[in-house]
């Protein structure tokens, strides 16, 4: 029997997967691979099943139901931590897709369904769906919120000797800054110059209250 959590976190997965599915073209999809008939990932099947019937009732056309389906099984790959291949089909055309175009594009998709769900959150629509998306949001903008707190609160130990001293320091900048330099602009400054020998310079512009009034 799986606690609420585990079954909400099971939701959330399957509903990214289905958002992922409908925006990634089909020669674009990762290879799924053949899983074993043991009895934890049977579970799986059985947990997710009842979640699908919202989907497949609201489903317009075999093409909607083929991204709910597969939406469903990628689903389950990523629940039970199965290794996915993102090289595409294995076609001409999908095999030239580099790998780094195709991670950025699924996590614009993920972006987008995430977005989104915090939109129509903000524009009053209460669904258990989209509460349940913000309120896993909010829960790791929290978690890395107390980490970079954690983090900054832990002692700064950088170096392996002693920090310098003041006077050290100021000694250092001050060889460094108080040195006079002698710039050299280089002749293209010179070409520069003779080139805009030519031109007429332009009349003063004066402008007065009026001009701004």
């Amino acid at each position: 029997m799986r606690s609420t959590l585990e079954l909400e976190q099971m939701r959330s997965t399957l509903e990214e997967a289905i958002v992922e599915t409908r925006s990634t073209p089909v020669e674009n999809r990762p290879r799924l691979p053949r899983l074993a008939l043991s009895k934890r990932n049977r579970a799986v099947v059985r947990a997710l099943n009842p979640m699908l019937v919202t989907y497949l009732e609201a489903s317009r056309d075999l093409c909607e139901t083929d991204s709910i389906l597969f939406g469903a099984a990628l689903a389950i790959c990523h629940i039970i931590g199965a290794k996915l291949s993102t090289a595409g089909r294995a076609t001409g055309q999908s095999s030239a897709i580099p790998a780094w175009r195709i991670r950025i594009e699924e996590r614009i998709a993920r972006s987008r369904a995430l977005i989104g769900k915090l939109i129509c959150f903000r524009s009053g629509n209460t669904r258990p769906r989209i509460v349940r998306t913000v309120r896993m949001a909010f829960a790791g903008t929290n978690s890395d919120q107390k980490r970079l707190y954690k983090s900054m609160e832990r002692p700064i130990v950088s170096g392996t000797g002693p920090a310098p001293n003041q006077a050290d320091t100021v000694a250092y900048w001050r060889s460094l800054w108080s040195k006079p330099v002698n710039h050299n602009e280089g002749p293209w400054t010179e070409v520069v110059v003779s080139q805009c020998a030519g031109i007429t310079p332009m009349d003063p512009v004066i402008i007065t209250p009026d001009d701004v009034a």
